[in-house]
């Protein structure tokens, strides 16, 4: 007589992921290269099929313009920090030209990234990813969302005294 076994509780659908892109990341500890698409590619590959990750390509305003990408989270990060912070000082032309990354973006905001295990991390840790062409390292950049209740009595849930 077989003996019933014990329900395991089940991992939600995102847990399971993570851990197999942690996996994933774990064997690859390559260096970021200077190649645009081959960064792009490798790092494509450890999210695909994944929807919870969103990419936005752009163009740096340089002579001449550079295309780079970022790679974040959905719903979790403040969009007007991604567009005001990291976007239009990167697009900005007056600014842009001449200038690095970390003077067009607070400082305060950036994390420079080496290799391809760190940079899929910092993107699971709810980070931007922000990969330039021709650069051999990518930037993580912190723009989450402050997920704060009101202080105001909620309407819906008045208590009747």
């Amino acid at each position: 007589m077989r003996t019933a076994r014990k329900p395991r509780k089940a991992l939600k659908l995102w847990e399971k992921k993570a851990q197999e892109l942690e996996k994933q990341v774990q064997d690859q500890q390559s260096p970021l290269s200077d190649d645009f698409q081959a960064n792009c590619a490798m790092i494509d590959a450890v999210f695909q099929g994944c929807d919870d990750i969103s990419k936005r390509d752009f163009h740096i305003a340089q002579d001449p313009p550079r295309p780079a990408r970022l790679y974040m989270l959905k719903g979790t990060l403040d969009k007007t920090i991604i567009n005001d912070s990291i976007i239009a000082p990167l697009t900005a032309a007056v600014k842009a030209r001449g200038a690095g990354v970390p003077d067009l973006i607070s400082a305060h905001m950036l994390t420079e990234v080496a290799t391809l295990g760190e940079a899929v991390q910092e993107v699971l840790n709810g980070q931007v990813l922000l990969i330039i062409h021709r650069q051999a390292r990518a930037w993580s950049v912190n723009a989450k969302a402050a997920r704060l209740r009101a202080v105001a009595e909620p309407e819906t849930q008045k208590v009747v005294r």
